[in-house]
This record gives C-alpha cells, structure tokens and sequence, in this order.
C-alpha cells in the first residue's frame, strides 16, 4: 500500500477519542455473563460509524459484536479479538469511575482488556475512511466469557468464522507474542480423618496433607524442566477450602490450582505426576485418599517464524516506535488457543497494558501505549488487506 496513504491514516488516529471510548468502556460494569450492556454500545457505536456489524447470540443475555471493514472475500484477510468481559473487581462501585492521572487511566477492565477493545474500535472507525483502498475484508469480533469458559470466540469459530491471520489484543506491555504458554486448571480433594480437635494426634489432618502435596508438588521435575522460548512451567494455588468447625481435625480439603504448560506437558505428563505425589503421601500415611478432577486445558500455541502475520505487525511497530519489538511469550491463556487450535488461524497476541497488574485493585493503562497501539493495528491492518502489500 501507497506509503502516502499510510501517513494519512495514521494521521487521522484521535487520541481523545481513543480516551473518550475507554472512559466509557470502562464505565460499563460488564462481569462475566454482564456483558449485554457493553455489547450493546459497541455495537450502536461502531453502527453510527457507518461499520457493518451484527450481534451473535451466545445465550439469551449475551452476544458477540462482529464488524466487517473493506472489500467482501471469501476469507477475511485479519481478524482483531478482543473479548468485553472482566473478572469481579476487588473494589465495587469506585472500580467503574475511570481516573486518569499522570497520563494513566485507572479502572476494572482498563488492562484486561479495555484498552485493547478501544485501540480496535479507533481502528475500525478509521479504515472505513481508507475502505477503497482496502482489497479484502478486515473483521472485528468483540466476544463473551473469556474470563471463565471462553464462549464467545468458541462460538465465533464454531459459527464458521475465518480469517488468514489474526491479532488478539490482549495486554502484551506492547511487546508482541507469537507464543502462548499452555493451562489447566486442577482440583484436588485430600481426605483425612476426623476427631476432636483436642486429640489431634489421633485424627489426621487433611489441612496438613494438603500443604504436604503442595510442597512436594513445587518441587517436582514439572517445574524443574526449561524450555528454550517457553522458560519453565509455573503454577499458581488460587483457592484453599478445608475445616468444617471449631475443635475438629478437618477430615477433607480441596486444593483448586492452575499451570502454566510447557509444550511437553499434556494433562496426562500432570496427572500422572500428580497421581504419584498422593499415592506416595498415602503410603506414607499423610493422607487417607484422594480425588483428581481436571478442567479447562488448553495447549501451547507456537507460530512458526515466516509467517506473514509475524513481520507484518513488526513491521507496523518499527515504523510507528523507531525501533524493533520485542518477542515475548504470552504468560496467560487468551482466546489466542481457540483460534489457533480450532480455526487453525495464525495468531499473536498484542496490546497495551501491562498483564502483570491486571485483575488487582492497581489496574491501569498508560493512554501513550493504547495510542501507539491503535496506530499499529492500522497499519498491519491496511498492509495486510492491501494486494500490492510491501512487506
């Protein structure tokens, strides 16, 4: 595409309507399975644009956003994901008054990943400016659930949806990620025996035998083992349920945790290390029994390095910053392994924020980031859709 009519595209980028769009995003309480409210502005918004956009249905309170940008083809030639949902705030009401101060905005959402859904409505708005130029169809899938099951780009892929490549713009710190880590999530129930908690020696501790695997499962070989762009394996304990009183040795404790995977480590390779650690506890009377039950997996996403998709954004970001991003793996699941792993669409993942802080009370964005973000998205957007592309 004309360099000329780049320069005039990213000129157009509105850095307080960029703000604006946040503010409002942010404004919206759009919890898990809330998300009509949201849904239902960027979808009058993106239609006042001029875009064109219809609403999915997921279930009967719930939808996806789906806006098509440029010339219909058979296959879309980008796809941008973002989803609308957040995790249950730790401050109520104050979590949705967004504050900007010192160049940031605070608020529920603001990383996790309204900053991402502003850069992509800003985007959409100004390519239907640039339209004529565009050789194939753009799309823009604004999705549900993503906090919990991930619903809403499962339905976006199982509806037939496809597109050559696609960006998810998720919070990467503006570092590109062609890489995802793998999940799963894990509960484990130990059990033990009950007796007054005056004769402790005479029962046995299901507490205890709950930090016992804990322990013995930090330093097992899954940790240990280090892959060369994936690192290590890590895990984190999100919730602990024992006790049923005062003066009872607890006869039972769950133990919810999640991994981090490398590529080697299927839910098997965990389980059975898992299995191993309780059976030996057992045997050696820390533990009475116990129960397994796994959920939520899903696998390593790897792009191969010549894709198309890759040097694209890369180079979109060298013209944009002045300088040469920089490749990171993706430390958290994103929608990115639906993509990848049912629509066999090559997928990064790339937008503002830092992940680190996001779902905690700290959360915010730097607004600098979620601009240079939008102008970045354009251009990829306009380079890829263009059939005389000079990548």
């Amino acid at each position: 595409m004309d360099q000329k009519i780049l320069d005039k595209a990213i000129k157009t980028v509105d850095k307080d309507n960029i703000i604006s769009i946040l503010e409002k995003l942010v404004s919206i309480p759009s919890i898990t399975g809330m998300e009509r409210e949201i849904g239902e502005y960027i979808f009058e918004t993106l239609s006042e644009w001029g875009i064109s956009v219809q609403k999915t249905w997921i279930d009967k309170k719930r939808f996806n956003v789906i806006a098509r940008i440029g010339t219909k083809s058979d296959n879309p030639s980008l796809m941008f994901n973002g989803h609308m949902d957040t995790v249950y705030p730790e401050i109520d009401k104050e979590s949705f008054n967004p504050k900007i101060i010192d160049g940031k905005l605070y608020g529920c959402g603001s990383v996790d990943m309204k900053a991402g859904l502003s850069a992509m409505m800003e985007t959409a708005r100004i390519l239907t400016m640039f339209e004529n130029y565009m050789d194939r169809e753009t799309i823009f899938s604004f999705v549900v659930d993503e906090e919990k099951d991930g619903k809403g780009t499962l339905h976006l892929v199982e509806s037939g949806i496809r597109s050559d490549w696609a960006i998810v713009a998720e919070p990467t710190n503006m570092k590109i990620s062609p890489w995802q880590i793998g999940y799963l999530d894990i509960a484990i129930t130990i059990y033990g025996k009950s007796v007054h908690g005056c004769f402790p020696s005479r029962g046995m501790n299901a507490i205890y035998g709950a930090i016992k695997f804990l322990e013995k499962f930090a330093d097992s070989d899954l940790f240990k083992v280090e892959d060369k762009v994936f690192g290590k394996a890590s895990f984190n304990v999100n919730k602990i349920f024992g006790g049923t009183g005062q003066l009872i040795v607890p006869h039972e404790c769950r133990v919810e945790i999640n991994i981090n995977l490398l590529p080697s480590q299927t839910e098997d390779v965990v389980e059975s290390e898992i299995t191993k650690i309780l059976e030996n506890l057992k045997e050696n009377g820390d533990i009475l029994d116990f129960k397994i039950s796994m959920s939520d997996y899903g696998a390593t996403v790897k792009l191969r390095g010549d894709e198309l998709i890759i040097r694209a954004i890369c180079d979109a970001y060298q013209e944009i910053l002045g300088s040469n991003p920089e490749l990171r793996v993706m430390r958290s699941w994103t929608d990115a392994e639906t993509l990848v792993t049912k629509a066999k669409i090559p997928t990064i993942v790339f937008g503002p924020g830092d992940i680190v802080i996001a779902h905690t009370p700290e959360e915010h964005v730097v607004i600098g980031d979620v601009f240079d973000a939008t102008k970045i998205y354009l251009v990829t957007a306009l380079k890829l859709s263009s059939s005389s592309n000079n990548l």
